[in-house]
């Protein structure tokens, strides 16, 4: 009919609940996107330096710290080899007894500094490197190494033996192949 308005009808109560999953969808949203966001950044930031030898213990079982690389590791394993070193040696014994992921960190951190040292040793004249070879073995100022009992050397034969063949099996060929190469550059200057 002309002249009159059509209204249509309208459902109030539809439209409210529409509105309301509207919001409520993006309020969800929201906090999904800051949850992922957060985690995210949790997972990619570093782990705090540890300033016990307990918060070393911890961080070294953490995943954090299996997620980084062996270069970004290296300034954990300074920390964690000065908290090590600082402790007595009957601690330093229980404590790669009783946490073998710590021993293994500190083992990680030996060969580092090894293959630094080496790497040193290669750029070094003969005369510091002889008196460097020479601390190593044992001719150390201010005395020598107490001579171990039978016990001990059997047990550190033991352990020399089982880190070989793990070197053998699982080793790093690359630093393999270093030592190789410096040991028989030595021997080569020494014949």
């Amino acid at each position: 009919m002309p002249g009159k308005l059509s209204v249509q009808e309208v459902d109030v109560k539809a439209e409210r609940r529409k509105a309301l999953l509207r919001r409520g969808s993006l309020v969800i949203g929201g906090a999904v996107v800051v949850a992922v966001v957060g985690g995210a950044s949790w997972y990619l930031t570093p782990p705090a330096m540890p300033e016990t030898i307990e918060e070393a213990q911890a961080l070294v079982q953490s995943p954090r710290f299996d997620r980084l690389s062996k270069e970004a590791k290296q300034p954990y394993y300074d920390v964690i080899r000065e908290q090590y070193g600082s402790l007595d040696p009957e601690t330093r014994k229980q404590l790669r007894a009783e946490d073998e992921k710590l021993a293994e960190a500190m083992r990680d951190a030996r060969m580092i500094q090894f293959r630094s040292m080496l790497v040193g040793l290669a750029d070094m004249p003969p005369e510091e490197r002889e008196e460097l070879a020479s601390r190593f073995r044992g001719n150390r100022p201010g005395g020598d190494r107490p001579e171990p009992s039978a016990e001990e050397q059997a047990e550190r034969a033991d352990r020399l033996r089982d880190h070989i063949s793990d070197r053998m099996a699982n080793g790093d060929s690359q630093m393999n192949q270093l030592m190789r190469e410096m040991f028989s550059q030595k021997y080569k200057k020494q014949k």
